[in-house]
């Protein structure tokens, strides 16, 4: 179990106890503030089916607030890292600085109400150090300097054109064309190339007829080459092959 999963965990289970049941929403609910060495964030679930659901959501919700105040962009691959398990995560140095800053909320209060279905909705209350998540927001108003700071250098390059080796990664090139567009680089139908490549495309299927597709593919940049990984998985390899893309496209986007 990952460090970040046994902290949720482990913060939950002492909740057990300690959470209520309410008439009405908490008082503390959409409230961000400062006290003492300390800032709180609250999170709220969707109508759930268990308690437990409730509760993970409530708090999944409060942390993207924090991350959200600090500057940080909240994707699909990092609430993966949150909720996953990974047997080869045992300390924090193994994980992202910004996944160990994630890690650091405390769980100060859990509440839930009933809905008329017998639905639960959450409410958590989560604390971060003060010192520390000052400390991120600066990094990461860092990062967002020297990504804009890297737009403007790629702006100045010229117009690119997109090319690709198979006529299968034509379904992806709307949305790397928007990211390259994001991240400076001007793209048009001539110019010097920008090149998609498909390295490798693999699928399994598992014991219980899951299938699974592997996708390895290139992008050359300036003779500057990166590498990206991803994963997909379907009852078929078409559902499988377009989670894959899902999960290309997202992994791109966190490149600068």
């Amino acid at each position: 179990m990952s460090l970040i999963k046994s902290i949720i965990v482990f913060g939950l289970i002492i909740l057990i106890g300690a959470c209520s049941s309410l008439r009405q929403e908490p008082s503390w609910l959409g409230k961000t503030w400062v006290e003492g060495s300390n800032y709180y964030f609250s999170g709220i679930s969707s109508d759930s089916n268990s308690l437990q659901e409730a509760k993970e959501q409530a708090y999944m919700n409060a942390i993207i607030k924090a991350a959200e105040f600090v500057g940080m962009t909240i994707n699909n691959k990092t609430v993966q890292t949150i909720n996953s398990n990974y047997d080869d995560i045992n300390s924090k140095t193994n994980l992202s600085i910004q996944d160990t800053f994630l890690s650091q909320a405390i769980i100060k209060e859990f509440q839930y109400t009933k809905t008329d279905n017998k639905k639960f909705v959450g409410y958590a209350l989560i604390e971060y150090n003060r010192s520390s998540l000052e400390q991120e927001k600066r990094r990461q108003a860092e990062l967002e300097t020297q990504k804009q700071n890297k737009i403007a250098e790629r702006k100045k390059l010229g117009t690119f054109t997109i090319s690709t080796n198979s006529p299968s990664l034509n379904i992806l090139l709307p949305d790397i064309k928007k990211h390259l567009q994001a991240q400076g680089y001007t793209i048009g139908n001539s110019g010097k190339t920008i090149s998609i490549s498909l390295i490798e495309r693999r699928f399994s299927i598992s014991q219980n007829d899951i299938y699974s597709c592997h996708l390895n593919i290139s992008i050359e940049i300036n003779g500057q080459i990166q590498i990206i990984k991803s994963a997909g998985y379907g009852k078929n390899k078409e559902i499988s092959q377009a989670d894959a893309n899902k999960q290309w496209i997202e992994a791109l986007t966190t490149q600068n």
